[in-house]
């Protein structure tokens, strides 16, 4: 858990999400200003908690947030967790109104589960299994957030490479992002 002295930052899912995160801020301490513990701003999707202040980013993108250097924090049973330290839940079905295609084929995705992330696999005896990219991970790395972060980006890579993939992000974008959690990874656990 954090406390109201190291830098956090949150991507926001949806209003109550925002209302979730800040109430758990004003309980730690934090305010808007440093006068306000009312909720507010609660469709911004990126909000900040340093030095005891609340603020948001506006931006369509993630560009600020991902370069802003504060650690991801997760709301995660009530307290806020370090993303880099919560487990990785694979996914379950993905609902319709969870995803829309743009005219590009891309996903262009609300936060939740995304049908680019939906797997049929073929083994070499003919049968198939229909399965989330989360299945693999999970069976792969064993959950383990870094490394399910860069196979999440492997699979984005490989369907932007066949016109599909997550809406507003190239290839260039999740190499990067890859490379990041690989070097993440090789800090905690290499030598």
């Amino acid at each position: 858990m954090s406390d109201n002295k190291v830098p956090m930052k949150f991507r926001v899912r949806d209003e109550q999400h925002s209302k979730e995160i800040q109430e758990k801020l004003f309980e730690m301490g934090f305010s808007w200003g440093g006068l306000y513990k009312i909720t507010q701003y609660c469709s911004m999707p990126f909000l900040f908690a340093e030095d005891k202040f609340i603020t948001y980013d506006v931006g369509p993108d993630s560009d600020y947030f991902d370069d802003h250097n504060d650690e991801e924090y997760v709301l995660l049973d009530g307290e806020f967790v370090a993303s880099s330290l919560a487990p990785v839940v694979p996914a379950a079905n993905v609902s319709e109104e969870a995803v829309h295609v743009s005219d590009k084929g891309a996903v262009k995705s609300d936060g939740g589960s995304s049908g680019y992330y939906a797997l049929t696999i073929t083994n070499k005896a003919g049968e198939t299994i229909e399965c989330q990219t989360g299945d693999v991970i999970a069976a792969l790395v064993g959950d383990n957030f870094a490394l399910g972060n860069v196979v999440k980006a492997l699979r984005r890579i490989y369907e932007c490479s066949q016109g599909r993939g997550k809406a507003d992000v190239d290839m260039a974008y999740d190499v990067n992002k890859s490379k990041y959690f690989l070097d993440d990874f090789l800090g905690r656990y290499g030598k």
